[in-house]
This record gives structure tokens, sequence and C-alpha cells, in this order.
């Protein structure tokens, strides 16, 4: 059966042949942005109205290879963060007139951007994870780099051993950054984020068998949800997940080794 799309969002008739990598809607819904593939040395951030698909315009100064990740501020609409292969992570402010205005920070990874997501006190920070596996948190207010870990792979051995990052989220309002890691077995590590190291939480096993791709964190169910290449999805979930806890408790506390797979029952999708 043929399904007929609800929306259908077409790039400016200048860029027939433009290829979109990666898009975002903003918090309000209003307005959609889809970064695109370099074509030869001009790479595009695209802009719709979601409620009329006009397209609103487009920037094509900020980055010169493949925008990865294109992320909106969680809770202001005006407020966008992308990344690109280029190694440069940039912040807009989409209520200004130009592109030139728009741009508020670009921040440097030095490698191939991977993944970007906001994060600390009223979401004012941005990490990034790359393709190298490093990972930079910059607070995009003053322009600072915050956090810079480059030694992953080769400082965690043995049984915490990570081939690769998965991504990072926080737990509460507690502003506490946690990375969750993995090796190719399908075996994760959750770490709390420091200034310049990373300092093991706990570990979830028993759930994937191959390399795990994606995450996402559940606020109010507090459980983990994980996507791998053995075509799984695992949710993580705390032993007594009806218990209130103390709020007291560190957070770090709440999660230590207390995640475990779901008992819900799972099978392979063929």
């Amino acid at each position: 059966m043929k399904v007929k799309a609800a929306q259908t969002f077409e790039g400016p008739e200048d860029l027939p042949d433009v290829r979109l990598s990666s898009f975002d809607i903003s918090s309000n819904d209003s307005v959609l942005c889809a970064g695109t593939e370099a074509k030869k040395e001009d790479t595009y951030l695209l802009f719709w109205d979601v409620r009329k698909t006009d397209i609103l315009g487009c920037y094509s100064e900020s980055h010169r290879d493949d925008i990865t990740q294109v992320k909106f501020h969680p809770t202001n609409p005006d407020t966008l963060a992308t990344g690109s292969t280029d190694g440069l992570v940039c912040t807009f402010d989409l209520s200004e007139t130009s592109e030139e205005d728009a741009l508020q920070c670009t921040f440097n990874s030095e490698s191939s951007v991977h993944w970007i997501g906001w994060c600390g006190e009223g979401r004012h920070n941005v990490y990034c994870l790359t393709h190298v596996e490093t990972l930079h948190v910059w607070d995009t207010l003053e322009s600072e780099n915050l956090v810079a870990v480059t030694d992953v792979r080769d400082t965690l051995k043995g049984n915490r051993k990570v081939d690769y990052l998965v991504d990072c989220f926080e737990t509460s309002d507690d502003n506490q950054l946690y990375l969750l890691a993995g090796d190719h077995s399908g075996n994760l590590h959750l770490f709390t984020v420091g200034t310049s190291s990373i300092s093991p939480v706990g570990s979830l096993q028993q759930g994937h068998t191959a390399t795990v791709r994606c995450m996402t964190w559940d606020l109010q169910a507090n459980s983990l949800v994980t996507g791998g290449e053995d075509a799984m999805l695992c949710l993580w979930s705390p032993d007594q997940p009806g218990q209130r806890r103390s709020k007291s408790r560190k957070e770090s506390a709440k999660i230590r080794a207390r995640l475990k797979p779901s008992a819900a029952p799972s099978s392979q999708p063929y």
C-alpha cells in the first residue's frame, strides 16, 4: 500500500541536487532545519516553515564539509547548534537577520564531528563527540572550553575497555553529564564527565551483542534506551523503578550498578 506523505519539504530551486545529511525541529515546532552534504566546496543549512513547508532561507558560510549534526536548543527555538566533518561546531541566534550576525560561536573539535547536544545549567553548554572518540564540552555564553577528553580508548582497558563513544545525557537538574561508551561485543559502560577525565559509574551488560549506535534517556521513566547493530532495542531500568529515592543522594549513586536489562521479553525482528 502506497503511503502519502503528510508534509514534503523541498530545497530551493537553485539547489536541485543537494543531499540532506541531518535535521532537527525547533522546540516550538515552527522551524525545520536541515544540514547538507558538501557539494564541491559548498555546504548549506536550510530552513523551512513547518506550518506551510515554505523554504525560509539558508546559511552557506559557516561550514565547509558535510553537516553531520543539527540540534536546536531544547527550550529556545531561536538557538541552534551544528556540527560538521570539517571539525567545527557552530551556534546561531536565528532571530538575527543575516548569517554573519546569527553566528555566535565557532568551536574546533580538531576532528570530524559525530554527535552534539545541549547540556549544563540552562542548557547553555554544548557537548561534542567526534569520529575519533574524543569528547568536548564548551560554554556557549563565554565561548570557553570546559571539557576535553581525548584519550578514552588509550586509558580504559580490561573490564572497562572502550572501542567507541555512544552519546551523553543528563539524568536530572543537577547538571551532571554522563557519557555512555561501549565495545564491539555490546558491553556498555557509564561514566561521569569531569573537566579533563571521566569516572566510571557502572556497566550495562547482557543486553547487546554488537556495537551500540544510539541511545536516549527517558527522564520521566528514569530509564535508558539503547539501539545496536544487533537489530535490538534495549530498555535499561532501575531494580525498583517505583521506589522514591532520597534527594540527598548524588545522581551517580542513583544509577550506580542499578541499571539492568528490562525484564520484558525480546526477540529478533526476523
